[in-house]
């Protein structure tokens, strides 16, 4: 960033009271978080690390927090979307939460971003990146042929990302774009999948399945 642009954008940050800098709380706090993941982050969650999850973001995104993977099954679909699990990393009233909630959302630049959770977490330990294991919260979908939605069930898992995929690699892939297939020919049939389930099933699922939000 040049001068003219950083000074601009403090500007902005103090006419909206948003910080660029971390309370020592929770720096601790951060500093204090193991780099990977042990047996007893592990315990109680189901390994799902061989199924290839993918990601999908736009070009310039930092933090891969939801992946996605889906497979065909008795004429209709399973589908599993996960969820980066911060909950482990962030324990309700600590200090990192007590400031996530101050900042309410990330605030984005054009080409600058300041998270609501340290990068540590945001575009690290809470970021779906590939060939790394993840802690998530899984939603597995089970789906008719017709869209229905048959049944569901949440729990806690651990999950390794297989490719990190923009929505230009997506409709490459969709569209028959053979270099780009070629380059992802391991989740290219899944990512065909939810291709396949998309004109199906996306009115049904969301009046079937929806989710409440308790804000207190």
């Amino acid at each position: 960033m040049n001068d003219n642009y950083e000074s601009r954008i403090r500007k902005v940050l103090q006419a909206h009271n948003v910080s660029d800098s971390w309370p020592g709380d929770v720096m601790r706090e951060i500093s204090s978080l193991a780099s990977e993941i042990g047996s007893q982050d592990r315990s109680g969650r189901r390994d799902l690390t061989d199924l290839p999850f993918v990601t999908i973001d736009g070009d310039t995104a930092q933090d891969f927090d939801d992946a996605v993977y889906a497979v065909a099954e008795n004429g209709g679909w399973q589908l599993y979307v996960a969820i980066a699990d911060v909950s482990r990393y962030v324990p309700d009233g600590s200090a990192t939460d007590r400031e996530a909630f101050a900042r309410g959302n990330s605030v984005y630049f054009q080409d600058f971003m300041l998270p609501m959770l340290h990068a540590r977490l945001s575009t690290d330990l809470c970021s779906l990146k590939p060939a790394a294991d993840r802690l998530a919260l899984v939603c597995q979908m089970f789906i008719a042929s017709d869209g229905s939605l048959e049944k569901y069930g949440f729990y806690p898992a651990v999950i390794r990302s297989q490719a990190r995929l923009t929505y230009n690699d997506v409709q490459d892939m969709i569209t028959g774009k053979d270099s780009v297939i070629r380059q992802y020919h391991g989740v290219y049939p899944h990512i065909y999948r939810l291709y396949e389930m998309y004109p199906c099933p996306r009115c049904k699922i969301c009046n079937e399945l929806q989710i409440s939000f308790v804000i207190k």
